[in-house]
């Protein structure tokens, strides 16, 4: 006889949470009337970093600070405003934290005047994360329904992994850009829907994820799943259909 038959499973997990980036800002500030300073990339109290060459002027321009910075920096570029005299405004144009420190200081032979020159991170930076989640089921037949917003997508576990339309139908249904596969804790995941070999969805853009349902799961442990049928019938006779076959007459 066959095994007692057991009610098949389905889980969608969040395995890794999305990030929004985050540009890092900071500000240098003097109140000095005259004078000249200088910046300085990447001092450690073990070393003395990289000096711009030039000494900047106490009132020194956007362009000019702002060309001081990005030689110093290299790839760290950065965007410099100004809204108030004396007060420079840098924003970094690539996401995330900044660890290098930048150093002002006045300059040793023409010193600022009756002033003070201060550093200061406004916002830090955050490096951007894409969200990745799985899902999964014990099941060898039927379909789970994803849904969100009102709006729902069927998932097939024979058939997800090869199915490259559910990345369209996350687009056009949920408005969310999606790309099927990825890897989990260094481990590269290929989507056959099982425990130990889950469908991997990695949505592009980088950003926390709102929740997405698992309803109107219709799926069966195949095949050795049990439905009973009951007919009421006093005569006659029926036959039964599953996946476009039908069986023989019941009388």
């Amino acid at each position: 006889p066959p095994p007692p038959a057991t009610t098949p499973s389905v889980s969608l997990s969040e395995k890794r949470a999305g990030v929004a980036p985050v540009q890092e800002v900071r500000r240098l500030e003097s109140d000095a009337v005259g004078g000249q300073f200088r910046l300085t990339w990447g001092e450690t109290l073990t070393s003395k970093g990289t000096a711009y060459p030039t000494p900047l002027n106490y009132n020194a321009s956007v362009a000019d600070v702002q060309a001081a910075i990005n030689t110093l920096a290299g790839a760290n570029t950065a965007t410099v405003t100004q809204t108030t005299p004396g007060t420079w405004t840098i924003t970094w144009n690539t996401p995330g934290p900044i660890d290098t420190k930048l150093t002002a200081k006045a300059d040793a032979t023409n010193p600022l005047q009756r002033g003070l020159l201060t550093t200061t991170t406004l916002v830090t930076g955050v490096a951007p994360v894409q969200e990745v989640r799985k899902i999964w089921t014990d099941a060898a037949g039927g379909k789970i329904t994803l849904s969100y917003n009102g709006k729902t997508i069927d998932l097939t576990p024979a058939t997800a992994a090869a199915d490259l339309s559910l990345e369209q139908k996350f687009q056009s249904e949920f408005g969310f850009e999606v790309s099927l596969g990825g890897s989990i804790g260094g481990r590269f995941f290929t989507g056959t829907g099982t425990a130990d070999d889950p469908w991997v969805i990695t949505f592009k853009k980088p950003e926390p994820m709102p929740a997405i349902a698992i309803d109107g799961v219709a799926i069966a442990n195949e095949p050795y799943a049990i439905q009973r049928v009951t007919v009421d019938g006093k005569a006659g006779g029926f036959t039964l259909t599953y996946n476009s076959q039908t069986t023989g007459f019941f009388a």
